[in-house]
Formats: C-alpha cells, sequence, structure tokens
C-alpha cells in the first residue's frame, strides 16, 4: 500500500478540474456548432419553400433578367458602433444574383470563390432589392443572432448601388455603402 502525498494529491486534482473545464469548454463549442448547423438547415427549408411557393405567384411580375447574374460588389463602411469594424474599411466581393420567381437569391462569396453567406429578399414594384440573412454569433454567450440588411438599387445598365447593415447580437450596428458593377 502506499500514499499520495497531499502535494501529489493536489495537482492530481486540479489536473482533473482542468480536463473537466476542457470538456466543458468542447462541450459548449459542440452545442453552438449545432445551433448553427440548425440555422443553416432552417434556412435552407425556407429558400426550398419559398422557391416552391414562388410558382403559386404569377410569372409576370418575376425578377427582371437584368440584375441576374455576378456582380463584383465593392463595400465601404460608412457607420460603425462595433470594435473591428473601422470607417473607410473597403471589402469587395462576388455576388451572384438569381431569382426564383419573385424571390431573389444572393449568393456572397469571398475572394476564393466560396460562398461566405447567402441572402434572400424580393425586388418591389420601384425596383428596389430588399435582401436579409442572419446567423447565430458563436462569440456571444447567449448566442444571439446577427442579422444582416441589404438593400440595393439599379442605377445604370451595369451598375446597382445601395446599403449593407449589419446588426450584431451586442446591437452594435455596421453600414456599408455597396457599389456593384456587372461582370462580363
Amino acid at each position: 500500500m502506499f500514499f499520495l502525498s497531499g502535494c501529489e494529491l493536489n495537482e492530481r486534482q486540479s489536473a482533473i478540474e482542468k480536463r473537466e473545464q476542457e470538456l466543458n469548454q468542447k462541450e459548449q463549442e459542440l452545442l453552438l456548432w449545432e445551433k448553427d448547423l440548425q440555422l443553416k438547415e432552417d434556412s435552407l427549408k425556407l429558400i426550398i419553400a419559398l422557391r416552391d411557393s414562388a410558382s403559386l405567384y404569377d410569372s409576370t411580375s418575376a425578377v427582371p433578367q437584368e440584375i441576374l447574374g455576378t456582380w463584383t460588389t465593392k463595400m465601404v463602411c460608412t457607420q460603425s458602433s462595433c470594435s473591428g469594424s473601422v470607417l473607410g474599411d473597403t471589402k469587395v466581393e462576388q455576388w451572384l444574383i438569381s431569382a426564383q420567381k419573385k424571390i431573389v437569391i444572393v449568393q456572397a462569396m469571398n475572394n476564393k470563390m466560396q460562398i461566405s453567406r447567402i441572402y434572400t429578399g424580393s425586388m418591389n414594384e420601384k425596383g428596389l432589392i430588399s435582401l436579409q440573412t442572419s446567423r447565430i454569433d458563436v462569440n456571444s454567450p447567449d448566442n444571439k443572432m446577427t442579422t444582416i440588411n441589404v438593400l440595393l438599387e439599379k442605377k445604370g445598365d451595369n451598375s446597382m448601388e445601395g446599403q449593407r447593415e449589419i446588426i450584431q447580437a451586442d446591437n452594435c450596428r455596421v453600414v456599408y455603402s455597396l457599389s456593384l458593377k456587372r461582370q462580363n
């Protein structure tokens, strides 16, 4: 029979507690990942439902062909109450705009041509395009949502302008002016 000294016992207890904390953190990360995955699945179901229900509307008011296609989208930060966003920050993405009857779908792609987010929305009778997307903020302790709203207006044959507003989980806002140029 052997006995552990008090020091060895404390070290072992500390190691066990540290391992428990690591496991709890992993569990929280998995729960956040699961919630994010569920949100993406729900968004996909919504897109499919919108696409399927769009066939119930008359196609005479479908989205005009001239806005469909690939657009280079330049974003310049014009307002920010969020840390990490600075006035004048510039981002460039490629946006693939498509439609299912009345539903406008925008696939925003990063510089590696990977889809970074998908917006859905509609075009009103004045030609304004209103889009939205949401995601769970994994850095938020209570998994709050970040919402992105976009408003676009056609300015010419090959250009659109608008605004992109990001409302983060802590209610801070970042606003970008948008300038879209059609790719040929």
